[in-house]
């Protein structure tokens, strides 16, 4: 059963804040207080696994209204690109056609903002991407900055200008509408039911420069694993990446208590209320990277018993049967076979 989110749970990825941040500055917009003001801590923004809350989100952008004119959402999507969403790009670059992009990009929208979503529905001879905010204090910005987006998305991908046949939009008419013209291609139909690109069927189902099956396929296993993620509370998320990241596994639950700035019995309660531990965590990592050092290098048992935090090979040994069946040596000679 899908829990219905509001504000006070959904999130946006920090990839979204820090690239808004970035084209703000890009506007001559005050970065450093336009942070401030959402109350975003900066290595939180540096963090591409973190997720930051909606209130917070929707802090920074009444924050960036105080600041600009009328156009600033179609400004801001004018200075964004795939280059702030990598993982995301890459899987959209190897689809086959701009029709496949699009149910790329709405199963995943949600790992750059939960405060929206996409629908795709055909008529004929067109395809309509609508565009609906899940919370009823989005700002019109909100809507042109990820319209602006979008578009730009289509160009990168097709290497040529991406042209809607329509476009509608729930806002009223501005009075200088000459910016959305401009930025569309078009004048779009103000005081619409919905926010709409509308685009025709024969462009969309043309073949992409960069389409690649089984690249798309490498990527989809790496977006798939972060999609998954973010059902989990980003102090498992953390830990996972950081266990990833350490050099070596000789370490304890105090080590990345300091990091999150919290307890390490804090630390502890956090990890019980989803059912894991510290210790859990620290085996799901260590067996991965038993598994990759026996499989990829020339490492004695000893070295990799080391590396992965254990004080003797025979620990090491007894843990890796419970895990695989089967002794690191028998292990890598199967695998050597």
């Amino acid at each position: 059963m899908t829990v219905e989110k509001d504000e006070s749970t959904m999130t946006v990825s920090s990839q979204w804040i820090r690239a808004l941040l970035q084209a703000a500055a890009v506007m001559g917009l005050d970065r450093e207080l336009l942070r401030r003001k959402a109350d975003v801590a900066e290595d939180t923004l540096n963090n591409p696994v973190c997720r930051i809350s909606m209130t917070n989100t929707l802090r920074l952008w009444r924050s960036l209204e105080e600041l600009c004119p009328l156009d600033l959402g179609v400004q801001l999507g004018q200075h964004l690109s795939p280059a702030h969403f990598p993982l995301l790009s890459m899987n959209l670059m190897h689809c086959e056609t701009l029709m496949e992009v699009l149910a790329v990009a709405s199963r995943y929208s949600p790992l750059v903002s939960e405060g929206a979503g996409f629908q795709v529905r055909g008529a004929i001879n067109e395809i309509h991407i609508c565009y609906t905010p899940r919370l009823p204090d989005f700002s019109r910005h909100q809507i042109d900055t990820v319209l602006i987006l979008l578009l730009r998305f289509g160009t990168w991908l097709s290497c040529k200008p991406v042209l809607p046949i329509r476009v509608e939009l729930t806002v009223a008419k501005p009075e200088c509408h000459k910016v959305y013209e401009k930025a569309y291609g078009l004048i779009p139909i103000f005081n619409s039911a919905e926010n709409v690109l509308v685009f025709s069927t024969d462009w969309l189902s043309e073949r992409l420069p960069g389409g690649d099956p089984t690249l798309a396929e490498i990527h989809r296993q790496m977006i798939d694993e972060q999609l998954k993620n973010l059902q989990l509370p980003d102090t498992v998320v953390l830990m996972r990446q950081w266990l990833q990241e350490a050099p070596d596994l000789t370490l304890d639950r105090n080590v990345f208590a300091q990091r999150l700035h919290i307890s390490g019995r804090t630390l502890q309660r956090k990890l019980q209320e989803v059912n894991t531990s510290f210790q859990q965590l620290l085996d799901e990592e260590r067996e991965r990277r038993a598994v990759l050092l026996l499989s990829t290098s020339k490492k004695s048992i000893t070295e990799i018993s080391a590396e992965l935090g254990f004080a003797e090979s025979s620990t090491f040994s007894r843990a890796f049967r419970r895990w695989r069946g089967a002794s690191p040596q028998e292990f890598r000679q199967q695998q050597n076979r």
